[in-house]
């Protein structure tokens, strides 16, 4: 199948397909975690940038302001 030619199949062999699914499970729910770790990585992050970026009170900032250049 095509998922097997990108995800290559796996090297254990099973003895029934209810090992397998067990198995697969197993793999998805760790890659589920990982990529949970991951979004909350990111989303960190990106607060932590966001607020870095925060503008003081009285401090200069350039506005643009399109609808008056109309």
């Amino acid at each position: 199948m095509p998922c097997d030619v990108l995800l290559r199949r796996p090297e254990e062999t099973f003895e029934n397909i209810d090992e397998y699914i067990s198995h697969l499970e197993e793999r998805m729910l760790t890659i589920h975690q990982w990529a949970r770790e991951r979004l909350d990585f990111s989303s960190e992050k990106m607060e932590y940038r966001y607020n870095v970026k925060t503008f003081k009170e009285g401090e200069m900032v350039w506005l643009h302001n399109p609808q008056q250049e109309k």
